[in-house]
């Protein structure tokens, strides 16, 4: 598993790349959009998560903090709204901070916009950060549009190549693993109503430290939706890919966890029984 470092915007100018760059969005949840696949010798002696999160709670804390969260009990008001609630991606005129592997550590480091990249922001850091590194990469000049990119996606086992087409026909998004609409009914509707805490909705947004932030296919992407492990009716939603719940439940509760939010009783139960997977 790997992270990459993320070079200079004139350097990033320079590769090749290409791949749909969208928030996650409020769909219902619908399996059949999002399907596992097992790779064959054709594409891949073996499938590799190469897009593992920095998940800093093993799974015995995890437990342990699940317990510990504190139950939903209060209806959010207002009622969620995105674009106003959460705005869009933190452009690159700030700095972002993004974590990644060189040689198996973990590495921290701050890129910064420059002038040819006006509309670079956190979707660019992601899809950077979580690429295959032995594959072309390519943001198209002043625009910061991924042109040519390859990534593997967790949630469902698929490889997804932007530049050429693919036996899978995918593009790639970037997913919030605890889905916006949730951190708004879990305690996020609070911060609003503070001046002081209310930059945290831009932060768990764009959040590129903890585990909230990871690209998938879009496929799974819209399928996820505001699904959340346990919901009621269709928000009811986890990974296909059942290898993948451990680091799935205990990147979830780390972000609850960081940022104080409530789980409701079905989530809390089911991430218990995915946090089971973790052996």
């Amino acid at each position: 598993m790997r992270r990459h470092s993320l070079c200079s915007a004139a350097a990033l100018a320079a590769v090749a790349l290409g791949a749909q760059l969208t928030l996650a969005q409020p769909l219902a949840a619908a399996d059949s959009k999002c399907q596992l696949y097992a790779p064959n010798s054709k594409d891949r002696e073996a499938f590799e998560p190469y897009n593992q999160l920095d998940i800093t709670l093993s799974a015995k804390d995890a437990k342990t903090k699940l317990a510990a969260l504190k139950k939903t009990t209060e209806t959010a008001s207002p009622e969620y709204n995105r674009t106003e609630q959460f705005g869009g991606w933190e452009p690159m005129d700030h700095k972002l901070t993004v974590r990644y592997k060189v040689k198996g550590a973990w590495v921290t480091k701050e890129i910064t916009r420059s002038k040819d990249k006006e509309k670079c922001g956190t979707d660019l850091a992601v899809l950077y950060r979580d690429r295959i590194e032995d594959q072309a990469f390519n943001v198209k000049d002043g625009e910061c549009r991924v042109t040519q990119g390859t990534w593997d996606s967790a949630y469902d086992k698929k490889r997804v190549s932007r530049a050429k087409k693919n036996v899978h026909n995918q593009v790639v998004n970037i997913d919030h693993m605890v889905p916006l609409k949730n951190v708004w009914e879990s305690g996020g509707f609070k911060w609003y109503k503070s001046s002081s805490e209310k930059a945290k909705l831009k932060k768990i947004a764009n959040d590129l430290v903890n585990p909230q932030l990871l690209a998938v296919t879009s496929s799974c992407n819209q399928s996820k939706g505001d699904g959340v492990p346990g919901g009621e009716g269709k928000e009811n939603w986890e990974p296909r890919n059942k290898e993948y719940w451990c680091d799935y439940s205990r990147a979830w509760v780390e972000v609850k966890d960081t940022y104080e939010l409530t789980v409701a009783d079905g989530e809390r139960t089911r991430l218990a029984e995915m946090l089971g997977e973790c052996g």
